[in-house]
């Protein structure tokens, strides 16, 4: 059963040469996490050091990856989340603080600079209803937008179903 940990730490941080992989200016990109929901709710995940650029290659693979995906129907977000860990260190995915997030075709940042990957994956997969186990089927689908507010005490994200 998998538990989220590394499984072969030496073989993670083995480095890739994907030099001779270079179609034009189209080279490899990475995913740093991805989540898959039974196939009917997909959450990828990229996580930046503070400070460092979200380059825009990746950014466009990241686009053009969730908006296919919704395009056939499977609710889809990409999470972007900083971190501060020294490169010595395991990254704490969970508690990386959200930077920047696409769904429904836009990127948006969170009102609440402070929630943390975990929170935003929570309120996704609560809005979908999809059972952690993915046993049973969900208890509704459709199409997904997320509005935030700007009012004090009034929750980080409106979740709004657009029939």
């Amino acid at each position: 059963m998998a538990d989220g940990r590394v499984r072969n730490r030496k073989r993670a941080e083995q480095g890739r040469d994907y030099s001779g992989m270079k179609f034009g200016t189209i080279t490899p990109s990475d995913i740093d996490g991805f989540m898959d929901f039974g196939g009917r709710l997909f959450v990828f995940i990229e996580l930046k050091l503070v400070g460092a650029p979200f380059e825009r290659g990746q950014k466009w693979a990241y686009e053009r990856l969730v908006d296919a995906c919704e395009r056939v129907g499977i609710p889809s977000i990409v999470i972007v989340a900083r971190h501060t860990t020294p490169d010595d260190q395991l990254i704490p995915a969970a508690s990386c603080v959200v930077s920047e997030f696409r769904i429904g075709g836009r990127w948006r940042e969170p009102k609440d600079p402070s929630i943390t990957l975990r929170a935003m994956v929570d309120l996704f997969v609560a809005y979908e209803a999809i059972p952690w186990s993915c046993d049973e089927p969900p208890v509704h689908q459709g199409p997904l937008d997320f509005d935030a507010y700007d009012v004090e005490n009034e929750p980080i994200l409106r979740l709004v179903r657009r029939s």
